[in-house]
């Protein structure tokens, strides 16, 4: 299975390409046969997004086309303020689409949902919550039962080394273990397309390379 990296600049320009994780700091592309019926593809045609700014606006994405299969896994690489992020925040449903089209499995995007996670380049966790409590966030608004979200959080936590750790506040936690939580919490309602942005780059190099391991062997 080889590795590619796509170089890019997201203003004026196409990109056809595989999963999606945005990662500025590494890259990937793992190409794999999706089986029948498989959930996760996104299509993203002609997208545009503009800002206001003032007197004039501000064009972060302009003409980007992209297609993802499920189960496929894309980085892609470009300098500061390409409009990676905002890619990444459309496709979530943070950012609303000044132009163009984003589709996951056939349906329009226009707010956040369960079938995508999404890891920040933040850490991101309710510092009022405790590690257990953060991975149960996303279960809790599905309606799940108090004793099964725990069943499931404690099953994932366990997964990641974090299960110790379970009652401590993030604040409590080394920069590597919020990310792994960010990750869990990301991981834990199954979501069908997992977007990644720059989860790492804050973390030295060592830790680095343990997150980019624990994340492929869950996903």
């Amino acid at each position: 299975m080889n590795d590619m990296a796509i170089q890019c600049n997201l203003t004026n320009q196409e990109l056809f390409g595989t999963a999606f994780a945005i990662e500025a700091a590494a890259s990937g592309v793992h190409a794999v046969q999706p089986a029948k019926g498989a959930r996760g593809r996104i299509v993203v045609e002609s997208l545009k997004v503009e800002f206001e700014s003032g007197k004039s606006n501000t064009v972060a994405v302009d003409g980007v086309s992209l297609r993802v299969e499920p189960g496929e896994f894309v980085s892609i690489i470009g300098p500061s303020g390409c409009g990676k992020s905002t890619v990444l925040n459309v496709i979530a449903g943070f950012t609303p689409a000044s132009g163009g089209t984003v589709k996951v499995d056939g349906k329009s995007v226009d707010q956040p949902g369960v079938d995508r996670g999404v890891v920040f380049q933040q850490y991101s966790l309710f510092p009022w919550l405790t590690v257990r409590k953060n991975v149960e966030f996303g279960l809790k608004t599905q309606g799940i039962s108090q004793s099964k979200r725990e069943t499931i959080a404690r099953t994932f936590l366990g997964l990641t080394g974090l299960l110790a750790f379970e009652n401590h506040y993030p604040d409590q936690l080394s920069g590597g273990m919020k990310q792994r939580v960010g990750i869990v919490r990301a991981l834990v309602t199954s979501p069908q397309v997992l977007l990644i942005d720059e989860p790492f780059g804050a973390l030295d190099a060592q830790t680095r390379v343990v997150m980019q391991e624990i994340l492929t062997n869950m996903w």
